[in-house]
């Protein structure tokens, strides 16, 4: 692009800056660097700590087969539907961000994360768990869609490519990483009675 009459285009290092950026020193693409970096940290770690949820329970299906007295195919369906609520809670949170911003919805989220997890760790029934888990699935899909948004207010297009690599390694990041911490956590959990027993077996051998 190059200036037209008295129209001066806002540039930077790599030529006229997309979008142009206000006048407005609160115009995010106005940030410093420093902002903008916190922004992106902060909004990568959401995008991290909400993936973590949905696919972390396949490592413990046969700890639920087993506590709530059900089929592996039952057990399948805590991650099933909660990626499938996931997936279409983006038609509310994506509305939800344009109207009343960002943070708003990250904090939303967030809160409702937390409060399905609460839930999933004191659900006693199969009913319980899988209402823990729709709520979850509700709470997680912001990871999916806000923080491409992020990236578009803050950043100009040629810093783009890379601020997206970003968000998908985190997100993607917490989809291989949540099912090793969860496989470690449910192994723990599976074992520590198994140990007890046998502990209890030798016992009464002994005696």
């Amino acid at each position: 692009m190059t200036d037209v009459g008295s129209h001066h285009f806002v540039k930077g290092h790599n030529g006229v800056l997309v979008p142009q950026p206000s006048d407005d020193p609160h115009d995010p693409l106005n940030w410093s660097m420093k902002w903008k970096f916190l922004a992106i940290t902060a909004s990568s770690l959401v995008s991290f700590s909400q993936g973590f949820g949905p696919l972390a329970l396949a490592p413990a299906f046969g700890y639920y087969v087993e506590e709530f007295h059900c089929s592996l195919a039952d057990a399948i369906q805590f991650t099933g539907v909660s990626i499938l609520i996931l997936g279409f809670s983006n038609f509310i949170w994506v509305p939800l961000s344009s109207s009343f911003g960002r943070r708003v919805v990250y904090i939303a989220s967030q809160l409702i994360c937390l409060a399905s997890m609460i839930w999933r760790a004191r659900a006693q029934t199969y009913g319980s768990f899988m209402g823990a888990c729709v709520l979850n699935g509700l709470g997680a899909g912001p990871a999916e869609s806000i923080q491409p948004a992020v990236i578009a207010d803050v950043f100009f297009l040629h810093n783009r490519g890379f601020q997206n690599t970003v968000y998908w390694t985190a997100y993607m990041g917490s989809l291989m990483v949540g099912p090793i911490i969860s496989g470690a956590m449910s192994g723990e959990l599976y074992c520590v009675p198994q140990k007890r027993k046998r502990r209890k077996g030798k016992t009464n051998k002994e005696e």
